[in-house]
């Protein structure tokens, strides 16, 4: 049996809901699923991509709710645990101004309608398309009117695998209407024993002055992959800040949309990558300039050693009637070894004539004039190289704004460098 029948069987005993809406639309992205397949190389979107270590495994749905050790995080509050997407209710800790749903009761009691789950995304994107089909875990999150959460909402996602191969599909939404702030932090973890995908899909919408700090982090065993899709849409005067570590799996690709909807609205997409061994990280990013007077501001860095690979690909698209439009795209990369890769690919579609945008990328090792001058200064070799690499990625860890979560990152992430790095 393969993947593509294995799906079909679980989707045919899988019916999480009782909606009549939901079922039309699980049976209408199913049978998109099976029209698109899995993508190979030949779509340009996936060039460098290869998922067989993906398809070639025999994944099964999985509810398996056992306790878990959680000890890491247990300090921290609020928190959300997702173990195979559904909601623990004894690991998870969060107040009552916070209205947190799991999913599927948020759809059967009408708080979300059909209309959220229509993203013309699924038409192109099989793994968008196969997570509606099978849609029966994560949550919904709604920020208030003016309520701004000041401490950091730790959303824990944990693919556990038992005896089989485990997928999950976790859909998260999360709305803060006006006025509203909030600080997430979406962790995918998994727990080693088997091989896991999570497929995961988060839309995140920002009503007008709304302000989102988006963090998420992936950091799994050799036996974990994840598939993340983040979209985004922000009304005026709204501000989310995004950021994207990956620091460990066998294969990670995550597709960030971000839509900016209303005028005056700002995005900022901050992202790190770490890879060694033979895993494999694939980001890519688009920023959709809608309106007049947006602005948006893109800066990845990567760290490749071992035999790993890495893609990057960024895309800043100005529509006709986004004059006044200011954009910003950096994407840079250290090589480690001989033989890591690294594909990057910054576009820019510019369709106004009354824009300010610019791009670049590069590729490259550490500097060695710089290693130099440390060296004469009595710091040894690895030394001298420990302190470069944590320059180079503190970059990106400052930008957190959180601070919790900002020292949290920064004691993972240096603990977390490739090997060659230090």
């Amino acid at each position: 049996m393969n993947l593509q029948d294995t799906f079909r069987s679980d989707f045919e005993t899988n019916d999480p809901c009782n909606t009549e809406w939901l079922k039309e639309q699980r049976e209408k992205c199913f049978e998109k699923f099976i029209e698109l397949g899995f993508p190979d190389n030949r779509i340009e979107e996936w060039k460098y991509t290869n998922i067989k270590k993906i398809a070639n495994e025999e994944y099964r749905i999985s509810k398996n709710q056992e306790k878990l050790n959680i000890s890491d995080f247990t300090k921290y509050e609020p928190r959300i645990v997702l173990v195979n997407g559904c909601i623990s209710k004894e690991m998870s800790r969060f107040p009552e101004k916070i209205e947190i749903l799991p999913l599927i009761e948020a759809i059967e009691n009408g708080v979300l309608k059909r209309e959220i789950f229509e993203d013309s995304r699924m038409e192109e994107n099989p793994f968008w398309a196969l997570n509606t089909a099978f849609m029966n875990s994560g949550l919904y999150l709604r920020i208030p009117n003016g309520i701004q959460i000041t401490e950091p909402v730790l959303i824990i996602n944990i693919a556990n695998s038992d005896e089989t191969p485990t997928i999950c599909h976790p859909r998260n939404i999360i709305e803060v209407e006006k006025g509203g702030k909030l600080s997430v932090m979406e962790h995918y973890i998994d727990n080693g024993k088997k091989d896991t995908l999570t497929n995961s899909v988060t839309q995140i919408y920002t009503e007008e002055n709304g302000l989102v700090e988006h963090i998420m982090k992936t950091n799994l065993s050799e036996k974990g992959a994840h598939i993340g899709n983040v979209n985004a849409y922000q009304e005026k005067d709204s501000r989310i800040n995004t950021h994207n570590f990956c620091m460990g799996g066998k294969v990670i690709r995550n597709d960030l949309n971000f839509s900016l909807r209303g005028n005056g609205s700002y995005c900022e997409m901050n992202g790190l990558y770490l890879v060694d061994g033979e895993e494999h990280v694939d980001n890519h990013t688009t920023v959709e300039h809608l309106v007049p007077h947006c602005s948006s501001k893109e800066h990845y860095k990567g760290i490749v050693g071992g035999k790993g690979s890495a893609v990057f690909n960024g895309r800043i698209h100005v529509h006709e009637k986004a004059q006044k439009t200011d954009a910003i795209q950096n994407n840079e990369n250290l090589l480690m070894t001989d033989d890591a890769v690294i594909h990057t690919k910054p576009e820019l579609e510019i369709y106004a004539d009354d824009v300010k945008c610019t791009h670049g990328a590069t590729i490259g090792q550490i500097d060695e004039d710089a290693l130099f001058y440390l060296r004469c200064r009595g710091i040894g070799g690895k030394e001298a190289r420990e302190i470069m690499i944590k320059a180079y990625v503190g970059e990106i860890i400052e930008r957190v704004e959180n601070e919790k979560i900002q020292n949290m990152l920064e004691t993972e992430i240096m603990a977390s460098l490739p090997i060659e790095a230090v």
